[in-house]
């Protein structure tokens, strides 16, 4: 999230895997409309967008580049998380906050995050936010301050 004058937000939701998926849905609706919420109130006036990462259906493993066994629970992950995603966008339609969904391909470019190991891509991600706005431990939530990244330039917001 991000508003106009500001640097990108990053308030980035990391459900718990122990849980049961939809209990990691729900917790993910929750959050977001809290955070809306919260940031509302914080921000006053300011403009806030949500800016989210487009899901991608993974045939094989990133870390290991091993095809996965079973393409079923593969397709069904990619059904869920899609699913997640209209709730979560219609969550934010509801609160009145624009939404917008950008894909991996286009914020790894803006960000010059070119490595095709899933490692290297996360760490490039990091020295990316850390260089561009002097962020540190930001391990969980660079790649979400780079999607934010991609936004305000995309879009041409001065900050």
């Amino acid at each position: 999230m991000s508003g106009e004058g500001a640097a990108p937000v990053s308030t980035g939701y990391t459900p718990l895997l122990s849980e049961d998926t939809d209990v990691r849905h729900y917790s993910a609706a929750k959050w977001l409309s809290s955070t809306i919420t919260n940031l509302k109130a914080q921000s006053g006036d300011v403009d806030l967008t949500i800016v989210m990462e487009n899901p991608i259906l993974h045939l094989k493993s990133q870390t290991t580049g091993k095809p996965f066994n079973n393409l079923t629970e593969i397709t069904l992950a990619y059904k869920i998380n899609c699913a997640l995603l209209g709730a979560l966008k219609l969550i934010a339609t509801k609160a009145k906050v624009p939404c917008t969904v950008v894909e991996v391909s286009a914020w790894r470019k803006t960000a010059g995050i070119r490595s095709k190991d899933r490692t290297k891509q996360i760490n490039d991600a990091i020295d990316f936010v850390r260089k561009t706005y002097g962020m540190t431990h930001v391990k969980e939530s660079a790649e979400s301050v780079c999607i934010g990244y991609h936004y305000i330039k995309e879009n041409g917001i001065e900050l």
